[in-house]
């Protein structure tokens, strides 16, 4: 209703060309009454008695420097931030954790950029060299010690077969921004019978039906598309999909279809063979969804994929009879942790995710079971000593994308503590005192004293960057 009021008062003034003294004084008292200050009467006294097309202008200039302000104070708030951090690094480890099947035990491998050289030292953080770190870990080091041919045939009593390395080891890296990113929900769909080649058309699955588009024509491939469709339906698919997981690249050692989700979170199996469609439904616990699904490339085809659900368990789906196995971990979130990572060979299988200021990695067996764990913990930025002063300087802080993904959306943090209200109370004294500097009337400045407070640093260099008229 004030606001209202406001606009009804201010559109008056400025488009009616004669007011009289005793009308000018009444309204600016009632404006000042709606803004709860009483010494700001004299200043709308002082617009309203002023000529129509220089009243029009000061307000339109009070206008845009105030957009001006707002616009600096929004730039502000991420560049100077910024640029605190460039200048104030905190010390990162750039370091790898190794699982060593011979002594059981997880030794350290830190790079050094000012040396150019690898440090390497063991659980209990002696130092060691390159060679002894070799040796200590054969499994995972086995390129250099089979090239020097230093590697053993045995380890604790374990037969080691060389020829098993290649197909049954296997690589994945699932990185939180990998969660946000959107599916276009076109895509090619190889014949995982043929050559890897990339086909005529892209596949689509609509509302109601499965599509195939020729890419040269861009017209639909009627006869193909009732085919998958049929295959569908007889398969109980509920439509439309709603995640779509696979490798469009002929990038790669084979090709294993899509893995797909349809609208009542069922799981399938999506692949073409030898030009005919293969659906397969994979059993899931009662409840199960999937969040995130990274199919697999190992040569030896023993896995299909690895399934994060939606409660952040790790499964592995197996190709011989699409079992879901889940890990025995339980404390991975990509909110927190900005990687994961798994690493398998014929041995064991070793997961280490990570976040900004911790790191954790658990070794598995081949049936995957746990065999060790490790944990490194650091301080976390807000309890270090440039954390705390980030915190007094800068009441908030506003980013353009978040730390878990490299999308565009804007990101606003802070106001979580009190320590920057001594700072910005300084801010405000400082302007206080630019203010009587410059013998400028007190009342036509309590807009920017408030935003100084408000946002400090940012409000105080926005408002002096475009300081306040006299009229």
């Amino acid at each position: 209703m004030e606001v209202q009021s406001f606009l009804y008062v201010a559109g008056f003034c400025i488009y009616q060309p004669v007011l009289s003294i005793r009308l000018s004084r009444s309204l600016s008292i009632c404006l000042a009454t709606l803004s709860g200050n009483y010494f700001t009467s004299e200043y709308f006294y002082f617009i309203f008695n002023l000529p129509f097309q220089e009243r029009r202008n000061v307000m339109l200039q009070k206008f845009s420097r105030y957009l001006l302000v707002a616009a600096a104070i929004i730039i502000l708030s991420s560049v100077i931030p910024t640029i605190y951090r460039t200048l104030f690094k905190t010390p990162y480890k750039y370091e790898s954790i190794y699982y060593s099947l011979l002594k059981d035990e997880f030794f350290k491998s830190r790079y050094d950029f000012e040396t150019s050289s690898s440090n390497y030292e063991n659980s209990k953080g002696e130092a060691l060299t390159e060679e002894e770190f070799h040796k200590a870990c054969p499994i995972e080091n086995s390129y250099f010690l089979i090239t020097k041919g230093q590697f053993p045939d045995s380890i604790n009593g374990i037969k080691i077969d060389v020829e098993k390395f290649r197909p049954e080891s296997d690589y994945a890296s699932i990185r939180s921004q990998y969660f946000e990113t959107p599916s276009y929900h076109l895509f090619p769909l190889m014949d995982s019978k043929g050559p890897l080649t990339y086909p005529q058309d892209v596949c689509r699955i609509g509302t109601n039906k499965v599509e195939f588009i020729v890419a040269e024509t861009n017209k639909v491939d009627e006869a193909k598309s009732d085919q998958y469709t049929r295959v569908f339906d007889n398969e109980e698919f509920s439509y439309p999909v709603k995640l779509l997981a696979g490798i469009p690249t002929t990038m790669k050692p084979y090709d294993n279809g899509w893995f797909i989700t349809d609208s009542k979170d069922a799981f399938y199996h999506m692949k073409m063979e030898n030009g005919k469609p293969f659906l397969k439904k994979i059993q899931t616990p009662e409840g199960f969804k999937v969040k995130y699904v990274s199919p697999s490339t190992i040569e030896s085809r023993s896995i299909h994929a690895y399934v994060i659900s939606a409660e952040n368990k790790i499964y592995v789906l197996s190709s011989l009879d699409y079992s879901l196995n889940e890990l025995p971990i339980y404390d991975y979130n990509p909110e927190r942790h900005h990687s994961l990572e798994v690493r398998k060979n014929p041995y064991f299988t070793r997961i280490s995710f990570s976040s900004f200021h911790s790191k954790k990695v658990y070794v598995l067996d081949r049936n995957y079971k746990l065999l060790n764990t490790f944990e490194e913990t650091g301080t976390p930025y807000a309890e270090m000593t440039v954390g705390k002063a980030f915190s007094a300087l800068f009441p908030f802080h506003l980013n353009f994308s978040e730390g878990h993904h490299s999308f565009v959306r804007f990101v606003f943090k802070g106001y979580k503590n009190i320590s920057w209200i001594v700072v910005n109370t300084l801010l405000v004294l400082v302007n206080i005192f630019i203010i009587i500097r410059k013998k400028s009337r007190f009342r036509n400045n309590i807009l920017d004293l408030l935003l100084v407070a408000a946002t400090g640093i940012f409000g105080f260099v926005a408002v002096n960057l475009f300081p306040n008229k006299e009229y």
